[in-house]
């Protein structure tokens, strides 16, 4: 099995698993849920982003991210925050970091991410600035 087809049952994995995590949003106020952070589970809004972690809060388990462009929410490359769902070990990132993950849109309030790993600059550059990727592999070694 190649490195490919074990990173793709993995990040498909990871989708259900996040699907499934994000049927509610995090809960990270201590009060029940509102129905401005009920997440519809029948239309996920769960995405794919790459990015830069700049800021890390354990406390309020928030990550400041540049990210790249996200089609499926019409987002730009642009710096925000993001909660991070308890499944994950917030305790393994850091600023400067390069990220690749997956975040539930469908609240209103801010995005949660349900699924993250490290990745090298490369993959963080070619999703940040695509036409940088072609070009090098359009020039010969």
């Amino acid at each position: 099995m190649s490195l490919k087809q074990l990173f793709a049952i993995q990040l498909s994995v990871l989708f259900l698993v996040g699907t499934t995590a994000c049927a509610t949003s995090p809960d990270f106020s201590g009060d029940k849920p509102t129905s401005s952070n009920i997440v519809d589970s029948s239309s996920p809004h769960v995405a794919r982003a790459f990015g830069s972690v700049l800021r890390r809060d354990a406390e309020t388990r928030v990550l400041e991210i540049t990210h790249s462009p996200v089609p499926e929410a019409d987002w730009p490359i642009m710096q925000m925050e993001f909660y991070v769902s308890r499944e994950i070990d917030l305790s393994e990132y850091f600023p400067g970091d390069a990220v690749e993950f997956l975040f539930n849109f469908a609240a209103e309030q801010t995005p949660v991410i349900v699924a993250m790993r490290r990745t090298n600059p490369q993959e963080l550059i070619a999703a940040m600035w695509p036409e940088t990727a072609k070009t090098e592999q359009a020039e010969p070694d």
